[in-house]
């Protein structure tokens, strides 16, 4: 048996597989649709897949194409967007730095009474020279012990 507009056996044009053919040679018979699993000859028109969600999933940008579709995750995600929860956002790289302050220069918010030296994101404060103790804290350095030598002069007399 024959189709009588294209004079092709009619087996020829329906087959029984589940992969869409465009017939490059013959473009104006038309076009197989398995994709949405019509087993049925129709002329050149594609269905869009975009448009039945539900038969066709996508979860994050749906394209049709010829014969079947593509579904890609939305800008500034990755993974399978045919799946639910199947798009992750994608990391992205926080890029820090930090200015560092000079503790020394404000005293009433970071006490030092003794040497300041700023470090970076934090200072030191030490007594002194001469001095021990907490130099972070009024009245906090002492006056280090003066050490006195003592000696006696003394007259030694023998008799």
């Amino acid at each position: 048996m024959t189709d009588s507009n294209h004079h092709l056996p009619i087996r020829f044009l329906k087959p029984s597989i589940r992969e869409a053919y465009v017939f490059d040679l013959w473009k104006s018979l038309g076009l197989l649709i398995t994709s949405g699993w019509y087993n049925k000859w129709i002329s050149a028109s594609d269905i869009n897949e975009c448009d039945d969600l539900e038969k066709f999933p996508c979860y994050g940008k749906c394209q049709s194409t010829l014969g079947n579709y593509t579904c890609r995750c939305k800008e500034g995600y990755y993974g399978d967007g045919m799946t639910k929860d199947g798009c992750r956002r994608k990391p992205f790289h926080v890029l820090r730095f930090s200015i560092d302050i000079n503790e020394c220069d404000d005293l009433e918010k970071f006490p030092c009474y003794g040497k300041c030296q700023s470090t970076l994101g934090n200072y030191t404060c030490r007594c002194k020279e001469g001095y021990y103790g907490d130099g972070m804290t009024k009245d906090g350095c002492r006056r280090k012990p003066f050490h006195v030598l003592r000696f006696s002069i003394g007259i030694f007399h023998i008799f």
